[in-house]
């Protein structure tokens, strides 16, 4: 029965996305198809490695898919394409994102193969001009350095939070001085 129901509940949005051709809808519609699939919002260390892999892997497919038909070498319907890939390009990049942050620490030196598989994505976000997926993927190695970073110090869950309102303050700070940043960059 609830099964039933999440099916339902999942696919919904998809219709009226098509039919209003809204990219919000459409977002919406990835999100929920990731819900549906068990991508829940609850804590990582929790899951079995197996669950873990088949985010990853589902993710992955997604991303593939994403990337072949921005790219031209699956022909999907433009119009449709077009409403679902934000979606498909954010939620398959944090799920899969999110499983290699998990995954990246108990591997050994086979935990850095995830940052490289970002880095690559995003190199492939960026030739075929999706954004999304370049920004989420960059978005990805950043925290990847930093949780590196914060293990090898030995430093604790508060001095990240202390860390990440210290970088918001001078990025709003930089936001204000546009001069300042393009006088770092002049030749």
């Amino acid at each position: 029965m609830i099964v039933h129901l999440s099916l339902a509940l999942g696919f919904q949005p998809t219709p009226m996305a098509l039919c209003t051709k809204s990219k919000v809808l459409g977002f919406f519609s990835v999100g929920t198809v990731f819900w549906v699939l068990g991508f829940y919002d609850f804590p990582f260390p929790y899951w079995p490695d197996d669950l873990v892999t088949r985010f990853s892997n589902a993710s992955l497919i997604i991303l593939s898919l994403g990337l072949a038909s921005k790219s031209g070498m699956v022909s999907l319907n433009k119009e449709a394409t077009d409403i679902f890939e934000v979606g498909m390009a954010v939620f398959g990049m944090l799920s899969f994102g999110l499983t290699g942050l998990e995954k990246s620490f108990d591997c050994g030196a086979w935990g850095f193969a995830y940052p490289a598989l970002w880095l690559i994505v995003a190199y492939l976000g960026s030739i075929t001009s999706y954004t999304s997926l370049t920004n989420t993927s960059i978005t990805f190695v950043v925290l990847w350095m930093w949780q590196f970073l914060f293990n090898l110090t030995g430093l604790t869950a508060v001095s990240v939070f202390t860390s990440s309102c210290t970088l918001f303050g001078i990025t709003l700070w930089l936001k204000q001085l546009p001069g300042f940043l393009r006088s770092l960059f002049k030749i």
